[in-house]
């Protein structure tokens, strides 16, 4: 396979992983907005990746009441602003012509793909890790303020933290 066809490929395994980051991201509102489907789609059914960010931000602020899972949920977002820039810089402004530069695009595009695949994994499993955390800790709570089973705060689940990959650096491509 060619350098220049790498690339290509590279950049559309790029834009398929992000897509998959903000389908993680969705589903994490989802999960804090606590609604049934229909009526989280009809909120949030057309916004954009940014605005799911921002909202998904603002309710694990307002939400989330264990810190160590509220800084997780931060965590996750704020690796979103690294990764987007660096797949708005692959994805928007490069055209087919610029790959053909393949020699000194390839390790950029390559250390992207890296630094994209480690934090969507991480994503994932924070995701799932939240997901169960959240859904144990419901299933616990007492529904309108009834009395509390005697052993009710030992059941409490404890949130166990993502060990993060390192954090990933914003790229820099010449694009003329």
């Amino acid at each position: 396979m060619s350098d220049r066809s790498s690339c290509l490929n590279l950049i559309g395994d790029i834009a398929v992983r992000w897509s998959e980051v903000e389908a993680n991201l969705r589903e994490l509102l989802w999960l804090y907005v606590g609604t049934d489907r229909p009526t989280f789609d009809l909120l949030f059914g057309r916004s954009s990746g940014d605005h799911v960010e921002k909202m998904l931000r603002k309710v694990v602020m307002a939400k989330e009441i264990d810190k160590i899972a509220q800084g997780d949920a931060i965590e996750a977002l704020s690796r979103c602003k690294t990764i987007r820039d660096n797949r708005n810089t692959i994805l928007h402004k490069m055209r087919s012509d610029h790959v053909d530069d393949a020699a000194s695009l390839f390790p950029k595009l390559v250390a992207t793909q890296e630094s994209l695949i480690s934090y969507a994994e991480a994503l994932s499993a924070c995701k799932i890790n939240l997901s169960q955390f959240v859904a144990r800790r419901d299933a616990v709570e007492t529904p309108d303020g009834e009395d509390e089973a005697p052993d009710a705060h030992e059941r409490v689940p404890t949130y166990e933290p993502i060990n993060w990959p390192p954090k990933g650096s914003r790229i820099e491509i010449e694009v003329t």
